[in-house]
């Protein structure tokens, strides 16, 4: 697979699916998986999330700002996952609307999560091609 082609499988892949798999480190070093829907994303260089601030993803984001995002498409055996790092900011601070904010919370309560990658690795077709991400 070609770097051109892995771009165009990810890029395929990003714009196909919100629900992505995202993974964060914890104080004890353990990797933490969840789901959380896209809000946007620029290319596929920086991804945008919501959260409340008080859950443990955002507690291990501010601990450790590493981490990855995974999309799948697990019958067509794709996958796409990107490292990078997490930035945590207010929903005005990312341009979020805040008619993702669930109904009966206050603004304050909410924040976006900011991914920003460095690199994709691209599973297709039984090969693998990593690419950096400018």
């Amino acid at each position: 697979m070609t770097e051109e082609q892995a771009l165009q499988i990810a890029t395929e892949m990003v714009a196909e699916e919100n629900n992505i798999q995202i993974a964060t480190v914890d104080q004890n070093g353990y990797p933490c998986i969840k789901g959380l829907i896209k809000i946007k994303n620029n290319g596929l260089k920086e991804f945008f999330f919501t959260s409340n601030v008080n859950t443990d993803k955002v507690k291990n984001i501010q601990y450790n700002n590493k981490g990855c995002l995974y999309i799948s498409k697990y019958l067509e055996y794709q996958g796409v996952s990107f490292r990078g790092t997490f930035q945590i900011m207010s929903l005005e601070e990312a341009s979020i609307d805040k008619s993702f904010i669930p109904e009966g919370l206050r603004d304050q309560e909410y924040c976006a999560i900011k991914f920003i990658t460095e690199e994709a690795n691209v599973y297709a077709s039984m090969l693998k091609r990593t690419v950096k991400i400018q």
